[in-house]
């Protein structure tokens, strides 16, 4: 039932494939964007960073464009305990929740936590901003919302699920839970 993990669909990697083919045929195309392409697949602060110090150094790299303090916790993390693609595939959904919070959510405060035990990794993004219905065709990722979609695809190719809750005028939380695989394992 495991696939390769070339064929998995996951976050940025549409993007990011429509990106390189635009350098590869484009005669404006660069070495800066191919690279950040690349960076965009596999960001260099997991590896020398570790996820929790990652998702810091992405806070501290949104917070300006947000317009207010984001929060980082992290419970029960160890490096190592968690395959390196579910990793990426967390610090993705947060990117893009955060990305979402600066563009939308017009919050005061933003706060994202990590938390993992024996059997799965959690990442939440918790805005105090505007929010939204939770009815809204927003966050069921209908295809006009591509950052949602995108977000649900990358936890489900993790046999995870992504939830958002959203109430008008009382914030959202993008909620992504992925088990705990083997360090080595694929998505399926």
């Amino acid at each position: 039932m495991a696939r390769s993990s070339s064929s998995t669909t996951c976050c940025a990697c549409w993007r990011a494939a429509r990106d390189r083919r635009t350098v590869a045929t484009s005669p404006l195309g660069s070495r800066r964007r191919s690279r950040a392409t690349c960076l965009a697949l596999r960001p260099p602060a997991l590896d020398r960073l570790g996820l929790p110090a990652a998702l810091e150094e992405l806070a501290r790299h949104i917070e300006p464009r947000a317009g207010c303090p984001i929060i980082v916790q992290a419970c029960g993390y160890i490096r190592g305990n968690l395959a390196l693609g579910a990793e990426q595939a967390l610090y993705r959904i947060a990117r893009e929740a955060l990305n979402n919070c600066a563009r939308h959510a017009g919050a005061s405060k933003i706060t994202v936590l990590l938390r993992l035990d024996r059997r799965e990794a959690t990442v939440a993004i918790r805005d105090d901003g505007m929010g939204f219905a939770a009815g809204d065709r927003a966050a069921e990722g209908d295809g006009a919302h591509l950052g949602l979609l995108e977000m649900r695809e990358c936890a489900r190719a993790w046999g995870g699920t992504l939830t958002i809750e959203s109430l008008p005028e009382q914030g959202a939380t993008v909620r992504a839970v992925l088990p705990c695989a083997p360090k080595e394992a694929v998505p399926s």
